[in-house]
């Protein structure tokens, strides 16, 4: 289990929210889905989470994090495990009143979304 305290920008008007290590630049980003993107160090680890639509995307998943929640973001986590060859991302969020909402995303298995370029390095 991976877990550690990001950066985030919420940003309003385009409804996105970034989450990101402040220290490492992506050396790639891997399109998940149409709303999600993650950024791959050079080591395939995450360092970067994009959510585009975010606002949408929680109004599914969890209720509780509404738009106020979001523009009032204090701190976030993210959290990897892997599990039989699938990586299971959680987003912690940490609002200024003191809420905590711990969110899964989509599953992503390694099969389907290993890295092209990262690929190749290892070869």
């Amino acid at each position: 289990m991976i877990e550690r305290e990001f950066k985030y920008l919420y940003n309003e008007e385009d409804d996105i929210l970034s989450i990101y290590d402040e220290q490492h630049k992506p050396f790639e980003f891997v399109e998940l889905s149409d709303f999600l993107a993650l950024g791959l160090n050079k080591d395939g680890s995450f360092n970067c989470l994009e959510i585009s639509d975010a606002f949408n995307f929680f109004k599914i998943v969890n209720k509780k994090i509404d738009k106020d929640f979001l523009k009032n973001l204090k701190s976030t986590k993210l959290r990897q495990e892997i599990f039989r060859g699938a990586f299971y991302l959680f987003l912690v969020l940490f609002s200024k009143e003191g809420k905590e909402i711990e969110q899964s995303l989509p599953p992503l298995f390694q099969w389907e979304y290993e890295s092209p370029l990262l690929k190749t390095l290892k070869h």
